[in-house]
């Protein structure tokens, strides 16, 4: 090496602040500074220049350096190498080097200049680092495992708890019913039951204050305490004669003496219909539950069932707990609507969805089928809400006096083998039976099913569609369901009219048709109503 570029290259070094070495191209050290004395525990320089480079790399990483020494030619610097290095007495450490070329005067590679640093705690940190992340990553395995478990138990909790509800309603001729229930969490603190004892109907709504397992055992507790009542009353009683008043007062007691924390609240709406009296008559009493049920009439009135009454509460003196009891005749052709404060309280930017709004929607419907009135109510409540779901338990209770719909046709096929001609030619020949004019529902019958078959049936052409026709007393409906999975479609009910493409036209032409339309909340079966048009005295001769 030229005296200058030696000159240059051992200031060059001396000065770094690092551990710096040149070495030739044979790979001894010709220029080293005493923070690469340091690193490698040495004593001084002497012991260093002269030395062979190789010598201060662990035997394991040595067949590296060729490589290494090749990449540098080419590229001209290497950076973030590691390798194992020695010290003096052979202790091994883990350090890092950058490398590049020194030139001659003649542009020719004469040797090369190594930065090194100990890089043992980067590597003690890394190693840190890596076994909490293992650690992290065991505890993520064990909550998983945990919350995978207390899921299933929640699930069979939860289906627990679905077995205390209504599986079936009491046959009652005159009297249909439909529910709803969604709780805000896996299980809710609503709870219904609708229970057949003698000549009466027993029915009841409870919401308690706050949602999940607490709320449902409450639930449970006030379901079972009702039926010790019953038993108590059958037993005690020759002529059982229930009254909501006694059996409110009695599950009151029952529940001041089980000590439950001050701060639950339990409302109640109890209500008995006695089936023998003729109109029959509907006795009812309430603990606190301030959502009062609807009752339409068939004129299209309407008005709240209200009744006085504090909720069970262990903070609330048991001389206090009393309930004034109310009658009121259940005509024929009216329908009732139980509901707890989900629906009611649900807020929206700052507005409340509201009874008044509940009970407009509730008017306007109550003439249909209860379980179509559960559907259009919901459908409104979405709208609301903008989706699906609520911030609160959501329960829905209806009841009607009129004969339960009947089934006069019934249809299922295969998607592929579905001849829609022929299936209209057939339901056409009925409603004429029953209808001035068909062509506005079998239009909009023609929208639904063919949306069914492209979009429910889509991909799989072994699905079934199920076609239904029902005769309710005012009107005539239709549904259709598929075997698919189902869709939103209280969006494309309500907002088809900016977005006619796709099954949002299909929708938007059928609902133009109809009297109603709505879905179950799944997204798979339709509800076709048609008021118009029908020959009222042909429909109630079904019933006769």
């Amino acid at each position: 090496m030229h005296g200058m570029d030696e000159k240059k290259y051992r200031l060059l070094i001396e000065t770094s602040p690092n551990a710096a070495t040149l070495i030739d191209r044979s790979g001894i050290i010709r220029i080293a500074n005493q923070q690469m004395v340091a690193l490698h525990g040495y004593e001084n320089l002497e012991e260093l220049v002269g030395k062979d480079a190789r010598e201060l790399v662990s035997p394991k990483d040595r067949s590296l350096i060729k490589r290494h020494i090749k990449m540098t030619l080419k590229e001209g610097i290497v950076r973030s190498e590691e390798y194992t290095f020695l010290k003096k007495d052979g202790t091994e450490f883990p350090g890092e080097f950058n490398a590049s070329v020194v030139v001659d005067e003649k542009k020719k590679t004469s040797g090369f200049i190594f930065i090194t640093a100990d890089i043992s705690k980067r590597k003690r940190d890394e190693e840190r680092l890596a076994r909490f992340n293992r650690e992290i990553e065991l505890k993520k395995q064990e909550l998983q495992a945990f919350y995978k478990k207390i899921n299933e138990e929640i699930a069979r909790v939860e289906d627990l708890y679905r077995v205390f509800f209504p599986r079936v309603f009491p046959d009652v001729g005159m009297i249909s019913f439909a529910v709803y229930y969604k709780p805000a969490e896996n299980i809710g603190g609503d709870f219904y039951n609708i229970i057949r004892v003698g000549d009466q109907l027993m029915l009841y709504m409870v919401d308690v204050m706050g949602h999940g397992i607490e709320g449902a055992l409450i639930s449970i507790f006030v379901r079972e305490t009702l039926n010790s009542f019953i038993s108590q009353q059958e037993k005690e009683h020759k002529e059982l004669f229930l009254k909501p008043s006694k059996a409110l007062a009695f599950l009151s007691s029952q529940y001041n003496k089980q000590n439950f924390p001050d701060d639950y609240l339990v409302s109640i709406f109890l209500g008995t219909l006695d089936l023998k009296a003729d109109p029959l008559t509907f006795t009812f009493a309430s603990a606190g539950h301030h959502i009062s049920p609807i009752l339409s009439f068939s004129n299209g009135q309407s008005l709240f069932l209200r009744s006085k009454g504090l909720p069970l509460s262990s903070a609330i003196e048991q001389g206090l707990m009393m309930f004034s009891e109310e009658k009121i005749s259940f005509q024929p052709g009216s329908t009732l609507l139980f509901t707890t404060d989900g629906i009611i309280e649900e807020n929206q930017r700052g507005k409340m969805y509201g009874e008044s709004r509940l009970r407009q929607v509730f008017a306007d419907v109550s003439y249909l089928p209860p379980e179509i009135i559960v559907n259009a109510i919901n459908l409104d409540y979405w709208k609301f809400r903008g989706r699906p779901g609520g911030q609160d338990d959501i329960s829905l209770l209806v009841m009607q006096h009129t004969p339960p719909s009947k089934k006069i046709f019934s249809y299922n096929s295969k998607a592929r083998l579905l001849d829609l001609g022929l299936l209209k030619r057939k339901i056409k020949e009925i409603l004429k039976l029953y209808m001035t004019d068909t062509d506005e529902l079998l239009k909009a019958f023609q929208e639904i099913v063919c949306n069914a078959l492209v979009h429910g049936c889509r991909d799989n052409s072994e699905r079934t569609i199920q076609v239904d026709i029902f005769i309710h007393e005012s009107c005539i409906f239709l549904t259709v369901e598929d075997e698919g999975e189902g869709f939103d479609w209280y969006k494309k009910v309500y907002k088809c009219s900016h977005n006619l493409s796709g099954s949002s036209r299909g929708i938007a032409i059928a609902g133009m048709y109809l009297d109603h339309l709505s879905y179950n909340e799944k997204g798979n079966k339709a509800y076709l109503v048609m008021r118009r048009g029908v020959r009222a005295k042909n429909l109630l001769s079904v019933f006769s």
